[in-house]
């Protein structure tokens, strides 16, 4: 089966890059570049990264694809701003 369409294995499955979903990816990268700039070691830049990777995996582990950003939601509330939503930080509305 030789076609150059792709299909995933679930319709919800998320977009991979390099084996992980976006937003690990982005993670990823973010510490591999911290490090290599702060200490000018690519293999501990790749060693950092993916000790940081598997905590999240283990953080994530059957909470579904968005848990990360309801943890931002919930415990960042003024670094991450989401459209429509109400900010975390008021609990009770009045009137």
């Amino acid at each position: 089966m030789n076609s150059k369409t792709y299909a995933p294995r679930y319709l919800d499955e998320p977009n991979r890059y390099f084996g992980l979903p976006l937003d690990e990816f982005i993670i990823f990268i973010v510490c591999l570049l911290v490090t290599v700039n702060a200490f000018d070691y690519l293999i501990l830049g790749i060693l950092c990264a993916s000790v940081v990777i598997y905590a999240i995996k283990k953080i994530k582990k059957g909470q579904g694809q968005h848990y990360l950003k309801q943890i931002a939601y919930w415990y960042l509330p003024n670094v991450y701003q989401f459209r429509f939503i109400p900010p975390s930080c008021v609990r009770e509305y009045i009137g």
